[in-house]
């Protein structure tokens, strides 16, 4: 095995880590709290910010390695990514363990501006419930993940176009942040401010999470399409 299958299996690992991770800032983000609720959305979206910092170190270094030279097959690293992230997040949903896993791989990252939460933890049952929400966040996600795979599916397929493909990668990032800023986030909010007002458990909210899990599955399934095509 030469140093090309490294490459992929670490740029897979890295593309499945920052799923769990993100669908982890969910869990954070969609956890009602009567004290330090406004410093636990903050650091939920620090938690977010870090997950796609990981994106873009995942798709530096696939564009770094595949200007290199190295034989590298696309499909085979999406498909392995996103089959890895999607039993990790199920893994995360049915057990603690992979919180403390998270916490413990990226402590000086998450922690140094987020202290007071070293020893907090967000974990909880979880039950899905398809809303509005549900599709929202599906929405969001999928077109997130569009951002990532677009780009290098054209350049691959049609390399004359790899530089529109960029400005394409873009538009599925600003669609995904208009649909997050306007459907996801307000309804979000909303809910969690009447959970605090009831003293109650915020409903509907785990549509949120299960709603990632269905997109990392299709973009598995998807990828390998592309890769039996």
């Amino acid at each position: 095995m030469g140093i090309s299958f490294y490459l992929q299996l670490v740029l897979a690992l890295i593309l499945a880590f920052s799923i769990v991770v993100e669908l982890h800032a969910y869990f954070i983000k969609t956890t009602s709290y009567k004290d330090m609720g406004a410093q636990a959305l903050a650091y939920a979206n620090w938690v977010i910010y870090v997950a796609r910092i990981l994106n873009m170190v995942f798709a530096f270094f696939l564009a770094l390695s595949w200007e290199y030279g190295f034989s590298l097959q696309l499909s085979i690293i999406f498909a392995s990514g996103f089959f890895l992230g999607t039993v990790l997040s199920i893994l995360y949903l049915l057990s603690r363990r992979l919180e403390g896993i998270i916490n413990a791989v990226l402590w000086p990252v998450l922690f140094i501006p987020f202290r007071s939460f070293r020893y907090v933890r967000f974990w909880r049952e979880t039950h899905n419930v398809i809303s509005r929400r549900w599709l929202a966040m599906f929405m969001t996600a999928g077109m997130a993940y569009m951002a990532l795979l677009v780009p290098f599916f054209v350049a691959r397929m049609l390399p004359e176009y790899r530089m529109s493909a960029v400005y394409v990668g873009q538009a599925f990032n600003f669609a995904s942040t208009l649909v997050l800023l306007t459907a996801v986030e307000p309804r979000m909010m909303l809910s969690l401010d009447d959970a605090g007002k009831a003293g109650k458990k915020a409903q509907f909210m785990d549509g949120f999470i299960y709603s990632r899990i269905f997109v990392t599955g299709i973009f598995c399934l998807s990828s390998l399409y592309w890769l039996l095509a």
